[in-house]
């Protein structure tokens, strides 16, 4: 069966909706959860924090891979045609193209996005009024890991968020070239390249991926 990845900015990424004094609230998502964000249209107004480390400003969460089931197969047959890139960046060359029927082997996956800064409106699960913390990879359920003072934490998103905001989100960032999900893979004749926001057989256990391995 296909499995079809729905890109985060894929992640976690935003769709829209409206909210009151002037305010946009828009949703970010990852491939388990989706919740409703207050924004400003200007950043927010704190004393700047600690960010969280990245490169280039873009934030790295190694060993993904939204696969259902985690992706337990090692080798992944392509659904499509799909282009792999030189290097996780859209901007790079493409060095090949994966023909349909055609079989990867994945080495690593990737989540890659632009770490989204809040400040904090109201005390709670361990935070204080006016930290500025920034919001990282989603476990699902509504459950994040957020980044404040020099280090991450675990955060549940309020369930009465939409009534009842606890964080003021500065608008998003737009997205890079490496932004999204990219899946390191080898290739049959022995190169190595990277695969973004693929969408394979035999990325998790569903019934009618016949023939998958290891």
């Amino acid at each position: 069966m296909k499995m079809y990845i729905a890109a985060f900015a894929a992640l976690l990424v935003v769709a829209a909706g409206c909210a009151k004094a002037g305010s946009t609230a828009t949703a970010t998502t990852s491939s388990a959860t989706s919740q409703t964000m207050v924004q400003t249209t200007q950043p927010a107004q704190a004393a700047a924090g600690d960010g969280p480390p990245t490169q280039n400003g873009v934030y790295i969460v190694n060993g993904i891979c939204f696969g259902e089931g985690g992706c337990p197969w090692k080798h992944w047959r392509s659904s499509e045609p799909t282009p792999v890139y030189q290097a996780s960046d859209a901007s790079s060359p493409v060095m090949a193209n994966v023909a349909p029927g055609a079989w990867v082997e994945t080495i690593e996956g990737q989540l890659r996005f632009v770490p989204r800064r809040g400040v904090v409106l109201t005390a709670d699960q361990g935070l204080e009024v006016g930290d500025v913390i920034y919001l990282l990879e989603s476990s699902g359920e509504g459950d994040f890991t957020i980044w404040r003072h020099g280090k991450s934490m675990d955060w549940h998103w309020p369930d009465d968020f939409d009534q009842n905001p606890t964080v003021r989100w500065d608008a998003p960032a737009p997205d890079t070239p490496t932004s999204g999900w990219w899946v390191h893979v080898k290739l049959a004749d022995g190169r190595t390249g990277w695969l973004h926001e693929p969408r394979f057989e035999c990325m998790g256990p569903i019934a009618g991926d016949e023939g998958c391995r290891g």
